[in-house]
């Protein structure tokens, strides 16, 4: 198990980390080395270096960079044109917010640890993906996913019922529900998807408002999508 360490947006004079930067902690974006702190397997605990890991595996067994592999096995194939992971290529973003309404300093903040935390995307092509994992479920997947594929990631994961692969899970009132939330300097949002109904919600929001997502206007939305208000 990997402590939670939260890493900070992109800073130009800090350049852009490696993974190895990150776990060693030298690099401005996180100070301390990057540890296991447990040998306990089926425990869940969060941490965006959990996904740094992946993203690492990744490129060392495909031989090409994350982003690269997105925009060739993801994008391009489900027709994602407003997806990237690099923000100088990207047209129209929104400014981020903070909760008093005002732009925060860095307008833009990018977080450069692309599997963790690093995707700009819209409503419309996230709702793309959401319809390619819908799809899949019943074996018609544009980019060959197998159902039981899908499946895996739909179903708990060691310990934590309300824990998949990459995802939370749970139940609710539209029945079984698949969930993630973001949330980073001036922006937060929320997904939940509904197989079962064939219908999902996506939120994305230019603000944060400092509090969790549930507490604020995005858990107003949430409930009464699923008919609790």
């Amino acid at each position: 198990m990997i402590r939670q360490i939260v890493f900070l947006p992109y800073q130009k004079r800090w350049g852009y980390p490696t993974v190895e930067q990150l776990f060693l902690g030298k690099t401005e974006y996180c100070r301390e080395p990057i540890i296991r702190q447990e040998n306990q397997v089926g425990r869940f605990h969060y941490a965006d270096a959990n996904f740094c890991l992946i993203e690492k595996l990744i490129e060392g067994v495909t031989g090409k960079s994350f982003t690269l592999l997105m925009e060739e096995k993801i994008f391009q194939p489900l027709g994602m044109t407003c997806s990237t992971y690099e923000i100088t290529y990207a047209k129209n973003i929104s400014q981020g917010h903070d909760r008093n309404g005002a732009t925060v300093k860095e307008k833009y903040p990018h977080y450069p640890y692309p599997a963790a935390s690093g995707l700009w995307s819209t409503s419309q092509d996230i709702s793309m993906l959401m319809i390619e994992l819908m799809n899949a479920i019943v074996g018609d997947s544009k980019l060959g996913l197998s159902p039981l594929t899908i499946n895996e990631m739909f179903t708990s994961q060691g310990e934590c019922e309300w824990s998949g692969l990459g995802c939370f899970l749970g139940n609710t009132s539209n029945g079984f529900e698949l969930s993630s939330l973001g949330w980073g300097v001036g922006f937060q949002s929320l997904l939940a998807l509904y197989p079962q109904k064939k219908e999902g919600i996506i939120i994305l929001t230019n603000t944060e408002l400092g509090i969790h997502q549930m507490d604020g206007l995005i858990g107003e939305i949430y409930r009464a999508f699923i008919g609790k208000e």
